[in-house]
């Protein structure tokens, strides 16, 4: 038991040094803050993506799709029920559509049919379902999301489907106790559907929940074209698709994760140490070193769980906007979600709240037992702390040039795990954090030691002064320069990204115009470019050369690939190849082979040469990967096709696009006039687009998706400054016996804060220099690792040379801005009372 005296000596040392405390407390909610806020918003949209996935599937066993992405054949359903009384199946019809600048999901079901899956019975397990029936083009929505749209039964309306407006009504509203999961869906009959999105007679899939026996009977009565897959696999591929984003982002604030850690240790330690004069006091008038002990802890423990609970308020008001970012990326990149409300994880909370008591107990508990440990007449003296890390330091950045060593290679290992990659870097910046304050307390003597003839005595009091408070100035530029090399390392990382998805654009986009049809499904029916078109654009006068490009997705063992056939092939229009195997062109032109992207290659382990097994209409197929080519299009991965085995194995697939390449002496502004003037002779909508235009799109797209990243940067400078102010204020006020004793010799307060100035520049500058490699080892295993390892894409790395200048301005004004409080607090302060000893 802690003595009640002790308690209120504890309160008055609090209330006496109350910014101290208040940015210990700072400290910890802000480390709080940002554990809480990317967990939540990470754990946000992978909920959503999960629900999104299950509210489209349900509780189904497999699914029945077609091998050329063409469509089921409708008749097909009713021959597996009449002919295989398979009794369990639903047929589906699905597209995503806009609606008030909002992404919706249309489902098109028969509702007899999803009640023997008892599937959404909400909707159409009631009287709502007649109406919906008798309505032409009617649709239902949830009444949540009927609110959120001001729409009311009866009320029509517009969506957008593939560039044109699709006139619907909406019939009427369902309430469901799951209206989260269905608040971005639009339930519709399957003719309904059918008819508004074009695909008469077709069907995206047959949804079924049947039995090992009916398994093998689907399997031997099932015509080649199609294919009786897992349903469980293939969610499973949909969630790894946006599994490596999310894991990318948890590596991203890993790093933002431990520099709030720091914070907290920082700001802990040097709270502890701070009272290790009050604890010699303590000691020497009895205090045993059990109640010393539960009294540091206790405080420590109090302070941790206010600053806790600040810290995932904060964080969840933050993750509000967070969450945003990473939804839209998912929508960007990979499946529209149906689900965008804000799904909390009480993880989350335990997470940020575990890190901020942890770190803070275990930063406190170190120096508390070590100050139970010592006699009271040495605690009541500073230096003897600053000559044990004198002596320390040295060990410490051997041991730390180990780990970095170590690290490295660890991340070098064949092992593709991201676990590996993300214990690597752990260890590399963890490692960093050790050698700091051997290399600063080098540089000191260095720069004492260079500069000499022309160092004035203020500079070096204020160098000197760095070495004597090793123990806290090395932690306090160990989190600042961590702080700015996660900065410089995501810099990096994005810039060489960016850098080379500008190159794979200018080198794949070898034409100067480009039509094609808006949407994402290119091979629905009647949705394509016709031939007749394509043969006007290549009679028009100023027309060099005119490809077609044809997309849709093909069936492998690995999922569905987004699968492409350009025609007639030439290399300009090409990506640039990686490996290939001799004449690989030749033999591609001649139908011999297939070419496939980076990372399908990387994440299915195969190399030039080997066998791609693709479904077709006539089953599956073997492919001889003649080579690998560069693209940042799909993560998954793409297989490109020439025309001769496209028109062998699967069914017509539509032109989704058309590339005009433009004769020399031919203006691109004439070029474009004239292609505008013949699309007017046909009533569909066709999206027409310059060559600057599309690489405008795409890097806004990739911009958007690295926005996140950003709002990560900004937290991580505002819990280094934090931090940095922290430590800062410790060391000024503590040294106020000391700059009273210069005050009383005769310095200006003017010469003080220059002193204070100097010291804290320095240590900026210092920071700045120290992230520089730190940084750019980041950015090297961030970018041959965790993204290799993530998405399969390879990138050149680039250095921006206006880093170093940047890193340089943020770290020397952080420095200067935290330096500003104790020049103004030291030069009010008044000398007598300053030189009386505690």
């Amino acid at each position: 038991m802690v003595s009640p005296v002790l308690w209120k000596s504890s309160l008055r040392y609090m209330r006496a040094h109350r910014w101290q405390t208040g940015l210990s407390f700072l400290g910890i909610a802000l480390g709080v803050a940002i554990v809480v806020a990317v967990d939540l918003a990470n754990e946000s949209a992978r909920k959503a993506f999960d629900l999104s996935l299950s509210t489209i599937t349900g509780q189904i066993t497999h699914q029945i799709v077609s091998n050329a992405d063409d469509g089921v054949d409708e008749q097909l359903f009713v021959q597996l029920r009449t002919r295989l009384a398979i009794a369990n199946s639903a047929p589906q019809v699905l597209a995503n559509v806009k609606l008030q600048n909002e992404s919706f999901t249309l489902l098109g079901v028969d509702p007899i049919s999803e009640l023997s899956l008892q599937r959404h019975r909400p909707v159409f397990g009631n009287e709502a379902l007649p109406a919906l029936l008798q309505q032409v083009n009617g649709v239902m929505l949830s009444k949540r999301t009927a609110r959120r749209l001001r729409l009311e039964s009866g009320d029509r309306f517009a969506i957008q489907y593939q560039g044109r407006l699709v006139e619907l009504t909406l019939s009427a509203v369902f309430d469901s106790p799951d209206s989260v999961a269905l608040e971005g869906v639009m339930f519709t009959d399957i003719a309904n559907a059918q008819h508004l999105l074009g695909r008469r007679g077709k069907l995206d899939r047959i949804d079924l929940n049947i039995t090992h026996a009916e398994v093998r009977k689907i399997n031997d009565w099932l015509p080649p074209a199609y294919r009786l897959i897992d349903a469980q696999a293939r969610n499973h591929g949909l969630t790894a698709m946006s599994t490596a984003f999310h894991t990318n982002l948890t590596a991203m604030s890993l790093l933002a994760i431990l520099v709030g850690a720091l914070l907290i240790y920082n700001t802990m330690h040097f709270s502890a140490l701070r009272r290790q004069a009050v604890v010699g006091t303590y000691r020497a008038l009895g205090v045993t070193r059990g109640e010393l002990l539960t009294l540091v802890l206790s405080e420590a423990l109090i302070l941790a769980a206010f600053a806790s609970a600040a810290g995932t308020a904060l964080g969840f008001l933050l993750s509000q906007y967070l969450v945003q970012l990473v939804t839209r990326t998912v929508n960007d990149l990979y499946f529209t979600l149906t689900v965008t409300s804000f799904l909390l994880s009480p993880g989350s909370f335990v997470k940020g709240a575990g890190l901020g008591l942890g770190a803070s107990l275990l930063a406190t508990l170190l120096p508390a037992i070590a100050a139970s440990r010592i006699s009271p007449i040495t605690l009541q003296r500073r230096s003897e702390t600053e000559h044990k890390w004198q002596q320390r330091y040295q060990k410490l950045a051997l041991l730390g040039a180990a780990g970095l060593i170590m690290g490295y290679l660890y991340s070098l290992s064949p092992d593709d795990s991201l676990v590996a990659g993300f214990v690597s870097l752990a260890i590399m910046v963890t490692s960093f954090c050790l050698i700091v304050p051997a290399i600063l307390s080098l540089s000191c003597r260095w720069l004492e030691a260079g500069l000499s003839p022309m160092l004035t005595i203020n500079s070096r009091l204020a160098i000197r002064g760095v070495v004597a408070g090793i123990s806290r100035t090395g932690i306090a530029v160990a989190a600042l320069a961590v702080a700015l090399a996660t900065v410089i390392g995501v810099t990096i990382m994005i810039s060489s990204f960016r850098h080379s998805v500008e190159v794979w654009l200018a080198q794949s986009l070898s034409g100067d115009i480009y039509i094609s049809v808006p949407g994402t499904r290119g091979s629905d029916s009647g949705s394509g470019i016709p031939e007749r078109l394509v043969e006007a654009l290549r009679a028009l006068e100023g027309v060099e050369r005119v490809a077609t490009l044809r997309t849709f997705r093909s069936e492998t063992d690995a999922g569905r690939l987004r699968t492409v056939s350009i025609a007639p092939f030439i290399h300009k229009n090409q990506s640039p190849l990686l490996d290939q195997v001799d004449y690989a062109q030749a033999l591609y032109a001649q139908g011999k082979g297939i070419f496939i992207s980076e990372p399908l290659a990387y994440h299915q382990k195969l190399k030039v040469g080997d066998q791609l097994t693709l479904y077709t209409q006539r089953g599956s197929q073997p492919f001889k990967v003649l080579a690998i080519y560069r693209d940042y299009s799909s993560s998954r991965g793409v297989v490109s096709l020439p025309e001769s085995l496209l028109k062998t194995f699967w069914p017509p697939v539509p032109i989704n696009a058309v590339s005009i390449g433009r004769a020399p002496g031919t203006a691109q502004a004439e070029l474009l006039e004239a292609v505008t003037q013949q699309l007017k002779h046909y009533p569909e909508h066709y999206r027409l687009s310059s060559n600057q235009e599309i690489r405008d799109r795409t890097l806004a797209i990739f911009d958007r998706t690295f926005a996140i990243t950003h709002v990560l940067r900004l937290l991580v400078l505002i819990v280094a400054f934090t931090g940095l102010l922290s430590a800062l204020l410790a060391l000024q006020l503590e040294k106020s016996r000391e700059y009273a004793v210069l005050r009383a010799t005769g310095m200006s307060r003017r010469q003080l804060g220059r002193l204070i100035l100097q010291q804290t520049t320095m240590l900026g500058i210092i920071s700045a220099m120290l992230s520089l490699p730190l940084g750019y080892l980041l950015a090297d295993r961030l970018i041959h690792v965790i993204n290799r390892r993530s998405f399969g894409w390879s990138m050149e790395q680039i250095f921006p040379l206006d880093i170093l200048p940047q890193s340089l301005l943020l770290a020397t004004c952080a420095a200067v801005l935290a330096g500003i409080y104790p020049i103004w607090k030291l030069q009010r302060q008044a000398i007598a009372p300053s030189l009386r000893e505690e």
